[in-house]
């Protein structure tokens, strides 16, 4: 099938054809293509879309057919009130956030944003990418944010939060999946996003409040387990600023399905370690484990970051009770170097307030 999407003069809104979607739902075909990027504003957009669906096959029977589906466009407009932003800061650590607008339906309130680096922040990654291969420098390319929308009394009225887990900063909020959407462009190093939430726009005055930036590091963390000792009591490891204590090493030896740690699920043979951590100062999130036995063989490494216990200290630090899966470990050997490579730092040195505006 082909698809065009028109305006009421008959121009051809997405000559690329891109982003359209099928999918099977309750025995229809069910198309998508999101029209927020071809827009900027609702007054910009036509009082009639037509989509154009052309074929030439069905079930092997050749032909062509051809369908155009108006769509009146003037209510949804009627409806959209549009709040131009326009603000922009740049953080302490080369990430640049520009508000650009707030959209205002019925149904959602969706506030369009992109983030970038600056050109300092470009050199650093460049530098620190050549020193990491592969994923590891994808994962260096990447950042991430929180922030708060917060009513005129200073109320949590939604909030954005990329972290593992809701209960870290406690302040995701509201938000509409459906309606949140983001791409980017690596290259570039500029990421746009458009965040949707239930809808606010019955305040008459919002503040966008920046809360945290959210960026990879490479890590340095190794701790070598002997697993004679580890059977017999817990062991400890003090490494890059991190307190690991693992215990209860078992080697599954089946390939059925088994819950470790009482939550994640494993089916193949392999090694299982149970641990506790204390995280350093502002590290929240650690990810791409390894393990080496004594004769240099590397196992691929799991951990249950799904369902893993995340709480923070008084102090603010993070603490981990979880478990490590060591994919194709069938015998027990003397040790294990456990390490992971990438920590996620997270940054609250950040200072965005924007009033936005919304009714008189």
């Amino acid at each position: 099938m082909d698809f065009t999407l028109t305006d009421e003069t008959g121009q051809d809104l997405n000559p690329e054809g891109d982003g359209w979607t099928l999918g099977e739902y309750g025995g229809y075909i069910l198309v998508e293509q999101e029209v927020i990027e071809l827009f900027n504003t609702a007054q910009k957009s036509p009082d009639t879309l037509t989509i154009g669906v052309q074929f030439n096959d069905i079930k092997g029977k050749g032909g062509s057919w051809k369908l155009d589906v108006p769509i009146d466009m003037k209510k949804a407009k009627e409806v959209a009130k549009t709040v131009a932003i326009n603000r922009e800061y740049t953080s302490p650590q080369g990430v640049v956030v520009k508000l650009d607008k707030l959209t205002n339906v019925p149904s959602n309130s969706l506030l369009s944003l992109t983030t970038s680096w600056n050109e300092q922040r470009k050199k650093e990654y460049q530098s620190m990418a050549e020193n990491a291969s592969g994923e590891l420098g994808d994962y260096l390319n990447r950042h991430s944010l929180a922030y708060e929308i917060l009513d005129e009394n200073g109320k949590l009225l939604a909030g954005r939060d990329d972290t593992v887990l809701d209960s870290l900063n406690g302040i995701r909020k509201n938000a509409v999946t459906i309606t949140t959407k983001g791409e980017g462009d690596s290259d570039a190093m500029m990421w746009r996003w458009w965040d949707g939430f239930t809808p606010f726009a019955d305040q008459k005055k919002v503040t966008f409040k920046l809360h945290s930036i959210y960026m990879n590091e490479l890590a340095t963390f190794q701790g070598k387990l002997s697993l004679d000792a580890l059977s017999k009591q817990p062991v400890t490891v003090e490494s890059s600023g991190s307190r690991f204590t693992f215990h209860k090493f078992h080697l599954k030896t089946n390939d059925q399905q088994e819950k470790i740690a009482g939550r994640y699920e494993v089916r193949n043979k392999g090694g299982i370690i149970e641990f506790e951590a204390l995280l350093p100062k502002d590290i929240i999130y650690i990810t791409e484990w390894s393990a080496t036995d004594e004769t240099g063989k590397t196992y691929r490494v799991s951990m249950d970051n799904g369902d893993g216990e995340y709480v923070r200290d008084q102090d603010g630090r993070v603490r981990i009770k979880s478990a490590l899966y060591i994919n194709g470990l069938e015998k027990q050997p003397k040790e294990l170097t456990i390490s992971y490579a990438i920590q996620e730092r997270q940054y609250r040195d950040v200072d965005m307030e924007v009033p936005i505006q919304l009714g008189n």
